[in-house]
């Protein structure tokens, strides 16, 4: 059976952490944004990475890790799974009590080539949790048996993380230098589908530059017999991160390719142009369709393209135990509206369980928020259409604030992006480096 090539190193003392266990800032649009990470820091090294980016080197490990990697405790995460009295019932522990599905990996991978192997941490948990629902986010898919074995006696999807193979594209293992070669890690997926519940795969970061149109196609005809859906998010372009090793792989400056072509800035990001994503995704959905799979836009402007309302690739057809979710968030708001044609504030609040009404807000981004509650947050956001990122009118592309009997509601009419646009596909593709819309006659 296959697995990942074990390090020379034998043995690995990581310091341990109190547990992480947290609604994530997503809590305002993301129905699944119970979030955990089994390890801090990441011995992977992608040179895109948002999460770390000074790196220095672990002895034994050969690749570039923020500061030394560390574990973080699960002893008070599975008290509250296990109904723990003396652990004070908060917001968290009631959604915890509901089997709220936690999602893992958002910040490190929870399965750390040349780590995990050895110390056995993320194992430990996942016999620990037992059959609670958990969302999986990994580069690099566990294949050992005992892994297996555990897995299958739970309740367990995996998001397998994938740029793109290197016979399409030598600098795929350049871009990710840390993890075992792709080849491996999808011997090491296929058997991961026999134990878990669902495979996902994550198409992220999207980078055009690695692709053409024919290698997409055989890239999904070779993925399509092991996952059953495709979640896909673009390369954004952190404005601070001077990303000089990145350009350094791809051969060209990357840094001056986001300022020089037509992009749009998105707060601390800069993203490729809004028309170019749209088209491309509409590409992508069509080839994922036609193979059998779920499309997931993991862009959120473009959410409503996805087959449902999360990312993560958790859909209504899943089983009864991953159904447990925030019902009043934005991104479920949106697939009402796209059903039902619009939302306003008395739907989400009427949705929203007291729990979380009374719950502070996530801290760690905005202090002035942390002083105010999960409530207080969201109903500020949705009354601030103009200004504000998070609310719906700017977030979902879609969506349209009108007032109604003086109450601000949210309709959904579909976007024209045919109209007032000065950028030609054509000239874009051109400077993509590639021609992928060009050779599926998209222009």
């Amino acid at each position: 059976m296959p697995c990942c090539p074990t390090n020379k190193v034998k043995s690995l003392e990581l310091p341990v952490l109190n547990d992480n266990i947290k609604f994530t800032s997503q809590i305002g649009y993301c129905p699944y944004c119970l979030s955990l990470d089994m390890y801090k820091g990441c011995p992977h090294g992608c040179k895109y990475c948002f999460a770390q980016t000074d790196h220095l080197v672990l002895p034994g490990i050969g690749v570039g890790l923020k500061d030394t990697v560390s574990m973080f405790s699960f002893d008070k995460t599975i008290r509250y799974i296990q109904g723990d009295t003396k652990l004070k019932h908060n917001h968290l522990a009631e959604y915890i009590h509901r089997k709220q599905p936690f999602h893992i990996g958002g910040m490190s991978d929870p399965f750390p080539f040349g780590i995990e192997n050895r110390v056995h941490h993320t194992l430990a948990f996942i016999k620990a949790v037992g059959e609670y629902p958990c969302i999986w986010s990994t580069k690099n898919p566990p294949a050992a048996p005992e892994y297996l074995t555990e897995i299958e006696r739970g309740n367990h999807i995996f998001q397998f993380s994938c740029i793109g193979l290197p016979e399409y594209d030598s600098r795929v293992e350049l871009i990710e230098p840390g993890l075992p070669r792709v080849g491996v890690r999808f011997e090491n997926l296929t058997e991961l589908k026999k134990a878990s519940k669902k495979i996902i795969l994550r198409l992220q970061p999207f980078i055009p530059f690695i692709w053409n149109y024919d290698n997409l196609n055989k890239f999904f005809d070779k993925v399509s017999g092991v996952v059953d859906g495709v979640s896909i998010e673009f390369l954004k372009k952190p404005v601070p991160e001077p990303w000089k090793d990145f350009s350094k792989v791809m051969g060209f400056d990357i840094n001056k390719f986001f300022v020089d072509s037509p992009c749009i800035d998105m707060g601390q990001d800069k993203v490729f142009d809004t028309r170019y994503r749209y088209e491309m995704l509409k590409l992508l959905k069509k080839m994922i369709h036609e193979r059998g799979m779920e499309f997931y836009a993991a862009e959120n402007y473009f959410r409503s393209m996805s087959d449902g309302p999360a990312c993560c690739g958790v859909s209504e057809k899943d089983d009864e135990v991953f159904q447990s979710k925030l019902t009043y968030c934005l991104n479920t708001m949106l697939f009402k509206a796209k059903k039902e044609g619009s939302f306003c504030w008395d739907d989400i609040e009427k949705a929203m369980p007291e729990e979380l009404k009374k719950g502070k807000w996530v801290s760690g981004f905005r202090a002035d928020l942390a002083k105010l509650t999960i409530k207080q947050v969201l109903k500020r956001r949705y009354q601030t259409n103009k200004s504000n990122s998070f609310s719906p009118g700017k977030m979902f592309c879609d969506l349209k604030a009108k007032r109604v009997n003086g109450k601000l509601h949210y309709f959904y009419v579909e976007k024209d992006f045919n109209k007032g646009f000065d950028l030609y596909l054509e000239q874009y593709d051109k400077d993509y480096g590639n021609s992928i819309l060009k050779d599926a006659k998209v222009i």
